[in-house]
């Protein structure tokens, strides 16, 4: 960091998911980010230079696998992105696309009948 007083920098968040069944999820978010030069490690314009960037996304996920209390799933998400005319230059497009496909471990939910009899009282000594 260069040490000098930040300002807030805002930012706006929207996702949601739908679980096709109990192994397949589809998911979207959409997001507006508030972002100084400095920040982009752009040159040739003031550090505090602040730039609106927003990016929309969808990806799948399956689960593939479940391992002991681990769930283990593959997916893919893709994403656009909309930057100021002004970074165009910057970025080659007002439009930067992306892709990912990945591995997620996730622990499984454990419901507390399975882990313990919740009919026997605990022993407390």
């Amino acid at each position: 960091a260069s040490g000098v007083s930040q300002a807030i920098e805002h930012s706006v968040v929207a996702e949601t998911n739908l679980g096709l069944n109990a192994r397949n999820t589809v998911y979207g978010r959409i997001t507006w980010v508030q972002k100084t030069a400095e920040d982009l490690v752009l040159t040739g314009m003031p550090a505090n230079q602040r730039f609106g960037i927003a990016t929309l996304s969808a990806g799948y996920s399956r689960e593939i696998y479940q391992l002991k209390r681990t769930a283990i799933a593959i997916g893919a998400r893709t994403e656009i992105g909309d930057v100021p005319g002004s970074l165009q230059s910057t970025y080659g497009t007002r439009h930067p696309l992306g892709f990912a496909l990945y591995l997620r471990l996730r622990p499984m939910r454990s419901t507390m009948m399975s882990d313990m009899d919740m009919s026997m009282p605990m022993d407390m000594h």
